[in-house]
Formats: structure tokens, sequence, C-alpha cells
């Protein structure tokens, strides 16, 4: 099963490059590297036809793999912690899918013009990336509860997962800091662009976990 975690990580990040590319190249955004000059945020660079057709085509299923995951990322925690006389609570899968769920909200309206459907793309993005991020430190609080009591291999990847969600969080009050002092629209992409890069390795490294516990779900 770590196909789904890894391609709930790898996909979207392939995606948002791909559709950059593709309004970049239609004159539609200016070409630069994007995770370190912040010429364009991600909405901008998907909002244009014809990039959003591929990222709605692409990002409305992967919403679907994404609430499975949550699901089943709370199934193999409970799995892994049987040993040690605590669960996750089912609020794990609830946030989760919440978040994935609101992403949906936010690619629906997505290129729709007027100022409710401008307040609609801006509700479900800040809340699939509020909610994804609380899901995850959920996910990691766990897996380090796990890891100190040498219930988990491999060992380095619950304090990998740790640092990673601590980047994030000191990205994200740093960028809310700024933006609060001096605006500005190349630092909110920089932020942006990289806390969505950082969200989906979170995927990538839990399908690795998955992978080496051998997780796997029976359908019959």
């Amino acid at each position: 099963m770590y196909w789904l975690p890894l391609l709930v990580g790898l996909l979207p990040t392939l995606l948002v490059c791909i559709t950059y590319l593709i309004s970049a190249s239609h004159q539609q955004v200016p070409w630069c590297l994007p995770l370190v000059d912040g010429c364009t945020s991600i909405s901008r660079a998907s909002r244009n036809q014809p990039a959003i057709f591929l990222f709605r085509a692409v990002m409305l299923p992967l919403t679907v793999l994404l609430i499975i995951y949550w699901m089943l990322s709370l199934v193999w925690l409970r799995r892994l912690c049987v040993g040690i006389g605590r669960r996750p609570s089912i609020w794990l899968a609830v946030i989760g899918c919440a978040g994935a769920a609101l992403l949906v909200v936010y690619v629906t309206f997505l290129g729709s013009d007027g100022a409710t459907y401008q307040l609609l793309r801006r509700f479900g993005a800040s809340l699939f990336y509020g909610l994804t991020f609380l899901a995850q430190l959920i996910q990691v609080y766990w897996l380090t509860t796990l890891e100190r009591k040498a219930a988990f291999s491999p060992a380095w990847l619950p304090i990998t997962l740790f640092w990673l969600a601590m980047v994030m969080l000191i990205a994200g009050l740093v960028s809310v800091a700024i933006s609060g002092v001096a605006p500005s629209y190349e630092i909110n992409n920089i932020a942006e662009w990289n806390f969505t890069l950082m969200l989906n390795a979170h995927f990538v490294l839990c399908a690795w976990g998955w992978r080496e516990s051998r997780f796997s779900i029976s359908i019959v």
C-alpha cells in the first residue's frame, strides 16, 4: 500500500511544476524559479487556460486518494500502537479528511471571477493547508511516541518528520510575521511554494514507513 502516500506526495508536486511551465510558456506568468524568486503563486500558475484543465483533472481525483490516505493512516498507526496500550483518536482521520474536502472547494472555484468565489478559494486553500498540517503533526506525535518506545522502524523516520514539521511551522510563522509588518507578494509566494513542497514531502516519507512496516489492507 506504500504507493498511496507516494502518489499523494509526488503527483501534486509534479502537477504544480507542469502547470507553472504551461502558464509560463503561454506568457501568463513570468519565467523564474518560484521556490526562490516567488514571481508567481501556485494559484496564479494554475488558474489560466489551458493549465487549469489539467490542474482540475488531476487534483479532483487526487482529493479522493487523500481522503483514503488519511483513513488508512489511522488504521496504520493503530496497528503500530497495539503494543503500547494507547492508540490514535479518530480525529486524525476527521481532520485530514476535512482538509482534503476543503481542497475540493479550492480547486472547484479556482479561476472563477467574483468576490464570493475569491473568498471561497482563499477559505478552501487556507483551511486545507492548516488542517492537513495539523493532521501531519498528529501523525508525527504518534510516530515519535512509538520511536521512544522502540516500537517503530526505521528509527530515523519519526525524527526526520518531526524536524520537517518544525521547519514548516517556523517558516509559516515567519511568513505571517513578515506579511504583518511589511506585506510582500514575493515572500508570500516563496512561503507558499516551499510549504507545499514540504507538506508533500511528509507524505513521501510516510510511504517509506508504510513500506518498512509492511502495511497492507485486505479488500476481500
